[in-house]
């Protein structure tokens, strides 16, 4: 219903640049062919590039991130109109360049489950969707793993983490979630997923409880990671 209800708004029109496009993942060919993938050496646990790796700085708890896409140019742009301009469509062509990098990064792994990054109740019922829940479950279908839909509750108000320098993102986040069934997790192998990874606070602490929760593993995959 909800996809019906965007398509007659925003009907064939490119979430990117916005001109009328028959694409499947409303991405015009233009756009499209403007995607870069990373195709540099990237560190293995916080999804960098080697010469821009955070791990001497932070202690992450998950044990990888991978990422198809720098958040910058039109990907950017995508990205926006996926998250915040009802786009939900283009969240199947982000899930398929997510897929390609997590079968080839993680292609000793093997998931028992996935879960998305929490979103704010209100905004979620405002937006209609949870960006990284749409993420999660094509990446389910893809990969055959199974989804554990909002398997994290907010236990206390937040402030907006892209609002916040670094410090205070870490500071903000933590306390903010808890597990809805924690026995879901125990020695499971957990693929964590959001759509945009920044300093990975809130990637950190959901991995945190998971691990509290008695998994056995967790790594990450986002759409997109800024430098």
């Amino acid at each position: 219903m909800i996809k019906e209800i965007l398509n007659t708004i925003y009907p064939n029109t490119c979430a990117a640049c916005h001109k009328f496009t028959k694409s499947t993942f409303y991405i015009c060919d233009e756009c499209m062919s403007k995607f870069d993938v990373i195709d540099v050496p990237t560190c293995r646990k916080c999804g960098l590039p080697k010469e821009n790796c955070e791990c001497n700085r932070f202690y992450y708890r998950f044990k990888g991130l991978v990422s198809p896409f720098f958040y910058e140019d039109v990907a950017k742009k995508a990205m926006w109109g996926f998250k915040f301009r009802g786009y939900v469509v283009a969240g199947e062509f982000f899930a398929k360049y997510m897929h390609q990098f997590i079968q080839k990064r993680y292609d000793n792994v093997d998931f028992d489950i996935i879960v998305e990054v929490p979103m704010k109740t209100l905004a979620r019922l405002e937006r209609g969707y949870n960006q990284s829940e749409v993420l999660a479950k094509h990446l389910s279908k893809l990969l055959n793993v199974k989804h554990y839909k909002r398997a994290f509750k907010k236990i206390r108000s937040a402030k907006t983490q892209h609002d916040l320098n670094l410090e205070q993102r870490y500071i903000n986040i933590r306390g903010a979630f808890k597990l809805k069934n924690k026995d879901a997790f125990k020695d499971k192998t957990v693929l964590l997923v959001d759509d945009i990874k920044t300093t990975g606070a809130t990637l950190d602490e959901c991995a945190r409880l998971l691990l509290i929760a008695g998994a056995k593993e967790v790594y990450c995959a986002t759409a997109v990671i800024t430098k």
